[in-house]
């Protein structure tokens, strides 16, 4: 009987790069799949969230003959990055990945307006351009459009999960800005500044918790039995 494997996915800012393992630890084989990024004057650092899609599947493909033994999907991934989509998982902007900086002046009205961030967010990383409520803060300044048609704002890791679950997660620390890291609760008070509502938040569970069942359009993607 063949060997169950596991998959260890990241989305990193060039690539997204496959580790395949048996349950034992053994390396069945590393995949890599290069990233398109948009650079561009004025701090623009921008990717598509289809890219990170169309990287896993490349990736099955060319790991065809490990998917159907696969029994578990790790993700991890750059961060911060801000990834809009629509109810349905599409997106309706650019990924703002962590290497963005247009957001300087909506950074510093955060800074303005909430000085230390330690007791809003739960620790003392500054309110920086590359951080998600500038990065919101700026779409919401310049694109008001994309507030309408944004259900979930998500980490590009994140964003592989919908994909591959259907389900909106993220963590604590990759949504940091826009939950407090130590309660994961929502900061209304920085939504409300920023423009955004409160409920483009995913649902925000331990790093190490389960995201659910691969569904099954995902797996007939990627070649993974059900």
């Amino acid at each position: 009987m063949s060997e169950q494997v596991l998959v260890g996915l990241d989305v990193g800012t060039s690539s997204v790069k496959a580790l395949f393992i048996t349950t034992t630890g053994e390396v069945l084989r590393r995949v890599e799949h290069k990233l398109t990024t948009k650079y561009e004057s004025g701090g623009v650092a921008e990717q598509s969230a289809t890219d990170y899609w169309d990287a896993v599947k490349s990736i099955f493909a060319q790991a065809a003959d490990l998917a159907s033994r696969v029994i578990a999907i790790g993700l991890s991934g750059q961060t911060p990055s801000v990834v809009c989509i629509d109810q349905m998982g599409e997106p309706t902007f650019p990924v703002l990945i962590w290497q963005d900086s247009r957001a300087t002046l909506e950074a510093a009205k955060l800074v303005e307006r909430f000085g230390n961030p330690a007791p809003w967010i739960g620790t003392s990383l500054p309110w920086a351009p590359s951080g998600c409520p500038a990065k919101l803060f700026w779409i919401a300044q310049n694109h008001q459009e994309v507030l309408n048609q944004t259900r979930w704002v998500l980490q590009p890791k994140d964003y592989l999960g919908f994909k591959l679950t259907g389900s909106a997660i993220s963590d604590p620390w990759s949504s940091k800005g826009l939950c407090n890291v130590l309660t994961s609760a929502a900061i209304p008070e920085v939504f409300e500044f920023i423009g955004w509502d409160t409920a483009v938040l995913p649902v925000i569970k331990s790093g190490t918790a389960t995201r659910g069942n691969v569904s099954a359009a995902a797996a007939a993607q990627l070649g993974l039995n059900t």
